[in-house]
Parts: structure tokens; C-alpha cells; sequence
């Protein structure tokens, strides 16, 4: 029954019915696998971590890695990370997979008091500590490693555990992070985040039919975004709709698959598909090959219903949503931080992108950045230049 699970999982992941798959036939032939429930304060349910080794008991350096999307379980949508990572990276150190709350093999009691940056942040950074003590574990070096969302997490997690040297990361790893949401927030209040998507749809679009240079369709793209489209929403009823009409038949054209085209709006507003989610593959396949009793939730939406940005100001507040500044608050608390950034060239919400001014103040002996070239979608996650550079760092 088992095997029978596992093959139909695999076959559904290969055959791109949903995005969430996470291969544990691969992770656990890797290394010793290791699952422990943590309580999270105030009865509001537990998280599940799940820590590879290869040498188990040894004072290895130890990544934690925080995947990305708000309420997607780290362990499902990062099978780039087992796939690809994890293999040539636990020659170097341990992995400890971090699934937000009310996800993996997690539960919570009280969705509404998870689904926020700041409890979301405390939780995580809680399950940090008590992992570490549960497993006894003694890392000769411990590195945080977000990627997209979970360089925001990361970022607010590091000033959570600033005050217990023991479990400090010395190192922070952002891939493809956003280091300013708010850039990508597509809400009425913000008109730039429609144009800032507009480049990610034609990359997608471009996934399909694969004419041409992505780069050079990308770079078209942002082109027209930034010299075009903003101007246009910012001007709002006051743009002609001769011109709006024209500027619309020049994005289609662009995008070219007619399925996406729809998406842009006559008010030349973005709609991103969003992926098909199917939990109860997820959960077959986890549960056949770990034996852990228990149901796997690979993305839980109603944590991105119930998501605040904003922690219950009620406002809009940009500066809440910043992790730049969470980052130079961490950096200027421990002088022995070190930083990598890792960024895609085609991605519009990297760092280099989305918040290039904050960047700026970043100190530069101790902050490196990497932009790589690479035309799959969801940047440098699989460049292998990227793996590299996460190997040097590691052990740097």
C-alpha cells in the first residue's frame, strides 16, 4: 500500500498536477532522518521540525532552513532543497527543516493567533531553541537560511534570539527573498506591486512556450512595467482609454498564452494564477515513507485568509514589512553576523529589486550578494553557481 502511495504521488508531481511534493523517499536514504513535536506557548498547538544528519551527535555546522509562502510547510515546497541541496550540502553540515505553524505535520488551536509576521517570527524562533535542546544538538555553527517569505521570517526570527548566544545563527542565507513585501503586496493601495508582477507573468508565460531568450522577455517586461505601466495606474481614471487599450494589447502580445493574457485586467491590474495545492498527496507520500502518525498539511490557506502583515496595527505600515530593517537591527547587535544574498536576475522582488535603497546601508565587508543568471522561473534556487556559494559560505 505503501509503495503503491508513493508511486502515484511521484507520478502526479511529474505530471505537474500540484507543486508540493516533497520527495522523503530521497531524504531519507541521505542521511538519519529525526521528527519531534515542540509545543508552541500558550496552548496554541505544536510544530513538527524535521532535522538530516549524516553524522549524528557531531559538531557539524547546522542550517535551518525557512521556506517560503505564508503557510506552506517548508519540508513540501522546497523539494529544490532535497533535491538539489541537501545532497552535496549535508557533506558539510546538518539541515533542521522548520514548517511554519499549522502546517507539515504540525496542528494549531487557534489559527487567528499564528497568522501574523510577529507570531509567526516568536513561534518559529521558539522552536529553534527548544529543538536544540531537545536534541541535544551542539552545532559548531548555526545558519539561518530563508528563502522568498522566509527571508522576511528569518530576518524578524533573528531578533527573537539574539538574547540566547547558544542559539544565534552566525550566518544568514536569503535566497530569492523580498526583502520589502510591500513592494509585491498587490493591494488597491499600492499600484506599483500590479506592474512589479506583470514581468513574473510573462516568465511564466514564457515557462509554456518557450520561444525566444526568457532574459530578454523578462528584461522586456520590466522595461515596460517601469516606463509604462505605473505611470498609467498611478494616473488612474485620468489615463485616456485609447491609451489604456493600446498599452493592454502591447502587455498581451508580450505575454503571449492567452490562458495568462486574460489575467490582465482593462485596468491593466495583474492577477497571478495561483498554484494547485493537493494535500492528500502530500500527506501519502510523507506518511508511507516516514511512518509518522499523523496528517501532513502541505499548505494551509486558511492561514493566508487570516494572514496580517501588519500585526494588528490596522494600517498600512511599509516600515513593518521592511526586513532590511530587521536585518541592520541583527547586524548591529551582533558584529559577527555575516550575510549572503542570493538573488536571480529575472526575479522582480529580490532584494537588488524591491528594495535597493535599503540595501545601501547594509555593511559591506559583512554582506555578500550574488546575482545568477538562470532561466528557470523561480530563480536561483536550482543554479548550481548558487549551491556553490552556499557551500563556501557554510564552512567560510
Amino acid at each position: 500500500m505503501g509503495e503503491a502511495m508513493i508511486e502515484q504521488a511521484e507520478t502526479a508531481a511529474k505530471s505537474g498536477a500540484y507543486r508540493f511534493h516533497p520527495p522523503f523517499r530521497l531524504l531519507s536514504r541521505l542521511g538519519t532522518v529525526d521528527i519531534r513535536d515542540i509545543e508552541i506557548p500558550d496552548n496554541r498547538g505544536w510544530m513538527t521540525p524535521i532535522s538530516i544528519s549524516r553524522s549524528p551527535g557531531a559538531a557539524r555546522p547546522l542550517i535551518v532552513l525557512l521556506g517560503g509562502g505564508i503557510g506552506e510547510a517548508a519540508t513540501a515546497s522546497q523539494g529544490w532543497a532535497m533535491t538539489r541541496l541537501v545532497s552535496p550540502i549535508l557533506e558539510k553540515a546538518d539541515l533542521l527543516f522548520v514548517d511554519p505553524a499549522g502546517t507539515g505535520f504540525g496542528q494549531s488551536s487557534s489559527v487567528t493567533r499564528i497568522s501574523d509576521v510577529e507570531n509567526d517570527a516568536a513561534i518559529t524562533a521558539h522552536t529553534i531553541i527548544r529543538w536544540l535542546e531537545l536534541a541535544e544538538a551542539r552545532p559548531s555553527r548555526i545558519i539561518l537560511l530563508g528563502e522568498d517569505y522566509g527571508g522576511r521570517r528569518a530576518t524578524n526570527v533573528l531578533n527573537h534570539l539574539y538574547r540566547l548566544p547558544a542559539a544565534m545563527p552566525s550566518r544568514l542565507i536569503l535566497m530569492d527573498s523580498c526583502l520589502n513585501p510591500a513592494m509585491d503586496t498587490l493591494a488597491p493601495a499600492n499600484p506599483p506591486a500590479y506592474a512589479i508582477a506583470f514581468p513574473t507573468l510573462v516568465a511564466q508565460a514564457w515557462s509554456r512556450h518557450r520561444r525566444g531568450s526568457l532574459g530578454q522577455r523578462v528584461e522586456e517586461a520590466r522595461g515596460l512595467a517601469l516606463a509604462r505601466i505605473v505611470p498609467a495606474l498611478m494616473r488612474g481614471s485620468r489615463f485616456p482609454a485609447e491609451e489604456r487599450a493600446a498599452l493592454r494589447r502591447q502587455m498581451v502580445a508580450l505575454v503571449e498564452v492567452e490562458e495568462l493574457a486574460a489575467r490582465i485586467g482593462v485596468d491593466l491590474k495583474v492577477d497571478l494564477p495561483a498554484p494547485p495545492v493537493t494535500n492528500d498527496a502530500a500527506r501519502a507520500t510523507v506518511g508511507a515513507l516516514l511512518g509518522f502518525d499523523g496528517g501532513y498539511t502541505a499548505r494551509n490557506p486558511e492561514i493566508v485568509r487570516r494572514w496580517d502583515w501588519w500585526s494588528g496595527k490596522g494600517r498600512l505600515d511599509f516600515e513593518n514589512l521592511d526586513a532590511a530593517t530587521d536585518l541592520l537591527t541583527a547586524m548591529a547587535r551582533q558584529d559577527d553576523l555575516k550575510v549572503l544574498l542570493l538573488t536571480s536576475a529575472f526575479n522582480t522582488r529580490t532584494p537588488a529589486f524591491a528594495s535597493e535603497l535599503s540595501l545601501r546601508d547594509l555593511p559591506g565587508d559583512r554582506v555578500a550578494v550574488r546575482s545568477l543568471a538562470t532561466d528557470r522561473l523561480n530563480g536561483s534556487r536550482l543554479e548550481p553557481a548558487a549551491l556553490s556559494a552556499i557551500g563556501a559560505f557554510v564552512v567560510g
